[in-house]
């Protein structure tokens, strides 16, 4: 056991060995695990149609939103409250 502790033998070499890591991740019980997580097997979008559905989807929201903001512009506008430069 002294000669796999480092320390040096009678003639004063020290004895070098390969130490094979242990799988589990050594003795780190903190430590996050060296495994690698599994994907996850959902794909999203992965049809052409459903490509498009999402991308018509999406544009339809942000047309909703710009028609939403407008009016409310235009509202601050009558209300003179409107201003668009400091």
């Amino acid at each position: 056991t002294a000669l796999r502790d480092g320390e040096p033998d009678e003639d004063g070499f020290i004895t070098v060995t390969y130490k094979k890591k242990r799988a589990d991740g050594g003795d780190d019980a903190g430590a996050p695990s060296r495994k690698k997580k599994k994907k996850s097997l959902e794909l999203n979008n992965f049809y052409r149609h459903q490509i498009r559905e999402a991308k018509r989807d999406q544009l339809a929201k942000l047309r909703g939103r710009f028609e939403e903001d407008k009016a409310r512009v235009e509202k601050m506008k009558e209300a003179r409250k409107f201003r668009p430069h400091f």
